[in-house]
């Protein structure tokens, strides 16, 4: 996102100190309301001009909000005296649509920098900014607009993207006036959703949007076109996204007043009256407010009270008590536990297996929990007003098995009823894992899964290096790494833990250090330790997975050995010159272990190492990546693990094979008849002489069998 992008809001202390700048023109686009004494002839921020906003958005073919044509709009912006060179600041009552509409017009028509006040005279008056009444000088100019046509969305380019794949259309009405009619596939936000509460009204921070965005289903990889019911309140919407980092959005300038005319939605409208009309929400004239379409309303179209809508409700759905629902639950019933509360109150407790989905989004993602429009599915709230309501909307969607849970949450804790407290992520875990969490495989729960995860490492060379960092940026929350060896130069080729200031260090000590820039959820258990038989055990059976990137045939018989005793998936992979293998050994899933595969060591010196036979640098890269994705796989319990499988890959012809794989019968340590039921002299199983103390050695331990990756 570029500079300009990001900002183009600013503070009333911004233009306080840029006020007197002469290139900086500001604009007061507040409604004039004599009655009120209210608006620009008693009180502006100081050298601002006043613009009507009915001059640029008028009515057309019956169809209000919709543009002027381009010369007369250059004559209005050109007699205050503007220029598409100049800086302009636009500012409202309190930071609201008007001004964002006014705003989203100079940006389609090429104005050099469009600036915002966040707050708007509400703002600038809590800051003590000066207040004058003085009409300034005005010099008019030649306003030349150069309209950016990937900021608009007129009603041919709104019919002609129709279901297009790459686009999403916003509706940033109420839900109200959303429930009466909207175009097709929408996605309701309303644009309240982009602002703090109170008398100010201040765009809330980038993150903060843009989680709330990407959790209604609007993604930034989309285009967006924005509409409301005259433009004004999509449009600071569209700001709110450009200020979340979307890049490709329109507004849609003729909005569902256009829409529903042009393609007569309405079974019938009200006539207008012959009074004036009363200001709309953007401080536009009202429009017309229509009747529902028959399409749409369940209900009868007459006026309903709230007692006769519940009792409507209770008509159709069925309601479930407390005491019911926990019997259901404890006898294995496949009950599909909707909880449609909002965030606040789900985070303070819910019950076990229920699945959160917001009531403002219930339809919209229920068939992303449970798509069986037959499946039982019980919805409760907090008292069961809510519940029912959201389950009536459910059986009109086809949902044939719902239930409400009289009573609701309250009822469930107060009985006693057993409850869980949710880990929740904050909001700068929920920006950062924002792409995960838009994923339906693994959403918000499965994020949480991946945080309380424990993943060990064997290995911070080539092969540990790109698994330990995606699995850190993936928000495993725990890794432990064990590893004995120093960084070497040699390492530097491939093994991209590391860079060149941490020659000499322990590798454990380089990889957490960049592990925890990389992402401070994480917790880093550095184990700079031989691993061997005495502390294997220990050492591995505090983790949920194992990803082995070991050289050595002692320590793979080892990791191999005492996964299996412990009943610990396994993650392996080899690498030799442009050639990989990956697999998950896990026989308690009906897979191979190491031994299955390879019951022998092979002869010493026989295969040899990485030091003499060389390795491609980018390869362990590639091949660590895919122990990384199975390791994820694995903790979120989702996709097909290569258990019982060998994936092969040559770099030379850039091919991958997979091999089916057995387990052993008769594997000496997961087989029928186990002979090996604990940890071995694995130097001696490999045909190796017998460990030297590090006195022996080099002083570095390179003599002696220790835990590093394939480097030597």
């Amino acid at each position: 996102m570029s500079e300009r992008t990001r900002a183009f809001l600013k503070t009333p202390e911004w233009l306080k100190e840029h006020i007197t700048d002469p290139s900086i023109r500001v604009i007061d686009v507040r409604p004039t309301l004599e009655q009120l004494e209210s608006g620009y002839p008693w009180g502006h921020i100081p050298g601002a001009v006043h613009l009507d906003a009915r001059e640029l958005f008028t009515m057309v073919d019956g169809i209000p909000g919709k543009l002027v044509p381009q010369t007369t709009g250059e004559a209005v912006l050109g007699r205050l005296g503007l220029s598409r060179e100049d800086r302009v600041v636009v500012y409202d009552d309190s930071g609201g649509p008007l001004a964002a509409q006014i705003a989203w017009l100079l940006d389609y028509w090429g104005q050099a920098e469009v600036l915002l006040l966040d707050g708007g005279w509400q703002a600038w008056l809590a800051s003590g900014g000066e207040v004058s009444t003085d009409q300034p000088q005005i010099t008019p100019r030649d306003y030349q607009a150069q309209p950016d046509e990937s900021k608009i969305a007129t009603i041919e380019w709104i019919e002609a993207h129709l279901g297009h794949p790459d686009v999403i259309l916003v509706d940033a009405r109420t839900p109200q006036e959303y429930e009466r009619g909207h175009l097709p596939d929408a996605i309701l936000f309303p644009w309240e959703m982009c602002v703090s509460t109170g008398t100010v009204q201040r765009y809330l921070d980038e993150r903060t949007l843009r989680h709330r965005f990407v959790e209604a289903g609007i993604t930034p990889d989309k285009e967006i076109a924005v509409y409301c019911e005259t433009g004004a309140r999509s449009a600071h919407v569209y700001w709110a996204l450009r200020l979340a980092g979307y890049l490709k959005v329109r507004n849609y300038e003729g909005s569902w007043a256009e829409w529903s005319r042009r393609h007569k939605v309405f079974a019938e409208e009200r006539a207008e009256t012959a009074e004036q009309p009363a200001a709309g929400p953007c401080g536009l004239s009202a429009v017309p407010e229509a009747a529902a379409p028959s399409t749409v309303s369940p209900l009868s179209s007459e006026r309903l009270t709230r007692d006769q809508l519940l009792a409507q409700a209770r008509a159709q759905v069925p309601e479930l008590d407390v005491y019911e629902v926990k019997r259901r639950l404890d006898e294995g019933e496949p009950l599909t536990l909707i909880d449609i509360r909002e965030r606040e109150e789900w985070v303070q407790g819910h019950i076990p297996g229920a699945k959160f989905i917001p009531r403002g989004f219930l339809e919209l993602r229920i068939e992303e929990v449970q798509p069986d429009r037959d499946a039982p599915i019980v919805v409760y709230c907090a008292g069961g007003v809510r519940s029912l309501l959201g389950a009536r909307d459910l059986k009109i969607m086809g949902y044939r098995n719902v239930y409400s849970m009289a009573g609701g949450f309250t009822r469930w804790k107060n009985a006693g009823l057993p409850f869980v407290v949710p880990r929740v992520l904050s909001d700068e875990q929920r920006t950062r894992y924002s792409r995960h969490i838009i994923i339906p495989e693994i959403g918000e729960e499965g994020q949480i899964k991946l945080l309380e995860s424990k993943a060990l490492i064997i290995g911070a060379g080539g092969l540990g290096s790109p698994a330990a960092y995606y699995l850190a940026a993936a928000g495993v929350g725990t890794i432990g790494i064990v590893d004995f060896d120093e960084v070497d130069l040699s390492n530097l080729q491939r093994q991209i833990l590391h860079g060149h200031s941490d020659i000499g260090r322990p590798k454990v000590e380089s990889a957490m250090d960049t592990l925890r820039e990389i992402n401070p959820d994480v917790e880093v258990i550095p184990h700079r330790v031989r691993l061997d038989s005495s502390n294997a055990l220990d050492i591995i059976k505090a983790y949920d997975i194992v990803l082995n990137g070991s050289d050595n045939f002692p320590t793979r018989y080892l990791v191999n050995d005492a996964c299996v005793l412990l009943g610990k998936p396994l993650v392996d992979a080899s690498i030799f010159i442009f050639e990989g293998q990956v697999t998950v050994y896990d026989p308690q899933r009906g897979g191979p272990c190491y031994r299955c595969l390879y019951p022998d060591p092979p002869p010493p010196g026989e295969v040899p190492s990485c030091a003499e036979a060389g390795v491609l640098g980018v390869l362990p890269g590639i091949v660590g990546s895919i122990q990384a994705v199975e390791a994820i796989k694995y903790l979120l319990g989702i996709g097909e693990p290569l258990v019982g499988r060998l994936l092969m890959f040559d770099a030379l012809d850039m091919t991958f094979r997979m091999l089916r794989v057995q387990r052993d019968k008769d594997c000496p340590v997961c087989g029928e008849h186990p002979t090996v039921t604990e940890l071995i002299d694995y130097e001696q199983f490999c045909g190796l002489p017998p460990r030297r103390s590090m006195a022996e050695g080099n002083g570095r331990g390179d003599a002696v069998t220790t835990v590093h990756a394939e480097n030597p």
